[in-house]
């Protein structure tokens, strides 16, 4: 059991830019690729990992000293920190059998592969951490291994049935055909959806014009009328920026 844990962290420890290329690679290799084709794929997924790591550090470089100057400016002690995905991860790989999800993760892809209840084959088994941090949320809970490896294959089961929907639209915005994503944040999608068919079906929201945001609040408290304005904006922006309207093709 420890070799094969090992194993699994050796391979971890090499990162998300050269894991998730080597996934790609073997499984181009078995449904029979050319080596070459297979390789360069990889590759290109490689680049692509590095690229966007490199902007998101530059994005985080500079929105570090912009929060830290909000702070300055409006005297808020902000004293809870967001960690974001990394901390997430950490912890759920510290839990001593997040290596088995692997072949959960495998195991059901498959099945429901052979099954034709999902179009999906997840190659994306660096994001695996996310069942696994479902599972040590659920083992706090519950105390239960069970519990908790049940509820992250119901998760795997959600985010196939949900990619398997999204790859019409994926394919439409990227341009890049026969892909789609599995990612459990994707499942906002259902309810963002659901609330912009109800905007859709208003005839005002129709008319209304988001220019008026623009506009000074009258609020007495200014810090508090920003607040405000920007969850107005933030949630008014995000459903309409999915689609829901059929596949035009």
């Amino acid at each position: 059991m420890d070799v094969i844990r090992s194993i699994f962290q050796f391979i971890l420890d090499m990162g998300a830019s050269v894991f998730v290329p080597l996934i790609l690679l073997v499984m181009g290799l078995i449904v029979r690729m050319k080596f070459k084709d297979a390789f360069t794929s990889a590759l290109t997924l490689g680049v692509a990992f590095v690229g966007m790591n490199i902007v998101v550090g530059f994005m985080m470089n500079s929105i570090g000293p912009a929060a830290q100057q909000f702070v300055k400016n409006t005297g808020i002690q902000l004293n809870v920190i967001d960690g974001g995905w990394t901390s997430m991860a950490t912890l759920a790989w510290a839990w001593p059998l997040a290596f088995l999800m692997f072949p959960f993760q495998i195991g059901v892809n498959l099945l429901m592969l052979l099954t034709k209840q999902t179009d999906t084959l997840n190659v994306d088994l660096w994001n695996v951490w996310g069942k696994i941090f479902t599972a040590v949320l659920v083992i706090g809970v519950t105390g239960s291994p069970t519990a908790a490896f049940a509820v992250a294959i119901i998760q795997m089961f959600i985010e196939l049935k949900i990619a398997d929907v999204n790859q019409k639209q994926i394919e439409r915005l990227t341009n890049i055909p026969g892909v789609t994503t599995t990612h459990s944040m994707n499942i906002i999608a259902v309810f963002a959806s659901s609330f912009g068919r109800i905007l859709l079906a208003s005839p005002r929201s129709q008319k209304f014009d988001a220019t008026i945001l623009q506009t000074p609040s009258r609020l007495s408290n200014r810090l508090v009328g920003t607040r405000m304005l920007g969850g107005v904006r933030g949630r008014g922006l995000a459903a309409p920026s999915y689609s829901i309207k059929k596949d035009p093709r």
